[in-house]
């Protein structure tokens, strides 16, 4: 019974456990990419309904032209949400794409002034629009033009918080100017 020697072994599992961790994130991206794409399919429900009472609303021979125009943004909008869901669902399923077109950027920017312009009045922030490009530049470009609209609007919003917090620092009557260069 006396004991001669020893014999140890050893194994790397560094990559076994890389191989579990990667599993186990892709699971739990699996279950969140499931969770969204209920959540948007849900979503996109009541967005339907709402289109449908603008619709029936515009359709109105009482309602005015004014309230027309305001039917039609909101219908313009909850369409872009619409789009925005089905994005996230082809995202879920794998599938990224884009709406390659010639953009105006010029309209897009007028676009933009116009339904912001609004919103930044009650926040005593004066929101305009140039209108003028660089010399020789072309207004149009070839890119997806709701990704385009949605940068361009968070810029838009970006703006307004930042001047928003300027102006009670400042407090001074603050003017963004908006020009494409």
């Amino acid at each position: 019974g006396k004991s001669v020697g020893r014999v140890w072994s050893f194994r790397d599992i560094t990559e076994l456990k890389r191989q579990q961790e990667e599993l186990s994130r892709t699971e739990r991206l699996r279950t969140v990419g499931e969770l969204a794409a209920s959540i948007i399919h849900d979503l996109k429900n009541p967005m339907q309904v709402i289109l449908g009472n603008l619709e029936f609303l515009a359709g109105e021979s009482s309602v005015s032209d004014k309230h027309k125009r305001y039917c039609g943004t909101i219908e313009k909008q909850v369409e872009r949400m619409l789009g925005m869901c089905q994005e996230i669902l082809d995202f879920a399923r794998g599938e990224v794409s884009l709406s390659l077109e010639p953009v105006n950027l010029l309209e897009l920017c007028k676009e933009a002034v116009n339904l912001n312009e609004k919103l930044f009045a009650t926040a005593g922030v004066r929101l305009f629009y140039d209108g003028r490009l660089e010399q020789n530049a072309s207004p149009f470009i070839v890119a997806d033009r709701e990704r385009i609209w949605r940068a361009l609007t968070n810029l838009i919003g970006n703006a307004k918080e930042a001047m928003e917090f300027y102006k009670t620092v400042l407090g001074e009557n603050i003017e963004i100017e908006f020009r494409p260069s």
